[in-house]
């Protein structure tokens, strides 16, 4: 799962090198001298440090609804997401779109405390349980800039966070002494989710084009509800926690 996180990441870092690439030909006039908070490009990598907070919901022809949380399933609710993004400001400055990309992933073992289903597996009490979380939260922003100064932007717009789940959970039995699997369940959804977005900037100085920043946070949650007819999944979570990453403009 790490090598599959890596190649993720790489892929989106590549993606967005070619789209600065192809766009500098068109962007030929921003050659010349401009000041940080007029850059048309920005890209940034770095971490988000959070506390995750999150649980779903399996209900299949009228049967009780029974939530399940991460701490049922023993999985580590404090974790840091690689993040990397892009900032591409056009129509003098007037308009600023934001790319972003963050995730959560984990897996653990537990011992199973409550009898529950999850895609038409049964998994008993004492049951051992291996779950797989992947989490991968794709970000667009598009705002108005109301405020431009020389040294200062502020605008607001909306976005879409698409979020892409995949939870997995393997359930096995011991009996006499021999571990007999019991099925693995499975769970797959690439949501879309909007939001309202805020943006700001400030500029200190006149001439640098490479800085670090730290000490932000960013807050996300998403309750999402999946009902394709014969069952309904619930899925709430939330991704608080502060930011620290490194940007290059030009």
């Amino acid at each position: 799962m790490e090598g599959d996180e890596q190649m993720r990441v790489l892929c989106i870092c590549m993606a967005m090198v070619c789209l600065l690439g192809f766009s500098s030909a068109w962007a030929e006039e921003e050659k010349t001298s401009r000041k940080p908070i007029d850059m048309r490009y920005t890209i940034y990598g770095g971490a988000q440090f959070y506390k995750m907070s999150g649980e779903f919901g399996y209900i299949k022809d009228g049967q009780p609804d029974i939530e399940v949380d991460e701490d049922d399933l023993g999985l580590d609710d404090t974790s840091i997401s690689p993040i990397v993004g892009a900032i591409i400001n056009f129509w003098d400055n007037r308009l600023t779109l934001r790319l972003d990309y963050f995730g959560y992933h984990e897996d653990a073992t537990e011992v199973n405390e409550f009898r529950f289903e999850f895609d038409d597996i049964v998994f008993d009490v004492g049951t051992i349980l291996k779950s797989d979380v992947d989490l991968d939260l794709y970000v667009a922003n598009l705002s108005y800039n109301f405020i431009r100064t020389e040294r200062a932007r502020f605008g607001v717009g909306l976005g879409v966070h698409a979020a892409d789940m995949d939870i997995q959970i393997r359930g096995t039995a011991v009996v006499g002494g021999i571990d007999v699997p019991i099925g693995t369940g499975e769970a797959d959804l690439l949501a879309p989710v909007p939001n309202i977005y805020v943006m700001g900037a400030y500029a200190f100085t006149d001439k640098f084009l490479f800085k670090g920043g730290g000490g932000g946070f960013r807050y996300f949650d998403a309750d999402i509800e999946y009902d394709p007819g014969h069952k309904k999944e619930t899925y709430k979570f939330s991704l608080p926690g502060p930011v620290a990453y490194i940007t290059a403009g030009f």
